[in-house]
């Protein structure tokens, strides 16, 4: 079974045992290059902003970061259509830009051949969702009820990065940046201050 494979039943069975609740599903993004022999990079966020996204279909299919990621700098992603407004287009080329330079910065530090492909993963703590504001409720809950952290826990053994890139590690996130420094056992993880869209453009 492949790892997005895994990952994709992991939430799947989790889902069907918390009928109650809306589970969005992340995981691989570069599905080709995630091989067992192939060198990953994990980006942890937040949540997802589902705030006016609940009669889109596929909802709990789509995640809305793999697609900017995708996306071109030149031609945004398209998920939510071709009519984006202004700000809309903004936060993507600001999501595409800020992933695209870490990549970069980390093939710079010597890790990675220039000509390997990464693996690219990413992955919500909070995978319920949230609105326009952060849900700091729902991420203290998926970091430290035992039954979601362990989700959390296994989503990552799965993908078994070699780097792991976890976003809004500021003093307003105590509790995500204890999860970051938990995970950095082998000094592996690159704390980022804040939310990818607050990152300039290269």
């Amino acid at each position: 079974m492949e790892k997005y494979q895994k990952i994709h039943k992991l939430l799947k069975d989790y889902s069907d045992s918390h009928p109650q609740e809306t589970v969005i599903l992340d995981g691989i993004v570069t599905e080709e290059y995630c091989s067992d022999k192939q060198y990953n990079i994990l980006f942890i966020l937040k949540e997802s902003n589902i705030s006016d996204g609940n009669s889109k279909p596929g909802l709990n299919e789509c995640f809305w970061f793999k697609e900017v990621y995708n996306a071109k700098s030149a031609k945004p992603a398209t998920y939510y259509g071709d009519n984006l407004n202004r700000v809309e287009k903004s936060a993507q080329t600001k999501y595409f830009n800020c992933i695209t330079q870490i990549v970069d910065e980390i093939k710079k530090d010597g890790d990675i051949d220039n000509n390997k492909e990464i693996g690219i993963s990413y992955i919500n703590i909070n995978k319920n969702g949230g609105g326009s504001d952060c849900d700091n409720i729902g991420i203290k809950n998926w970091l430290y009820n035992s039954c979601k952290r362990k989700i959390l826990s296994d989503q990552i053994e799965i993908i078994d990065p070699a780097k792991i890139i976890v976003f809004s590690c500021n003093n307003s996130n105590p509790d995500i940046q204890k999860f970051a420094k938990d995970l950095n056992t082998e000094g592996k993880v690159i704390e980022k201050e804040y939310h990818p869209s607050r990152y300039k453009k290269k």
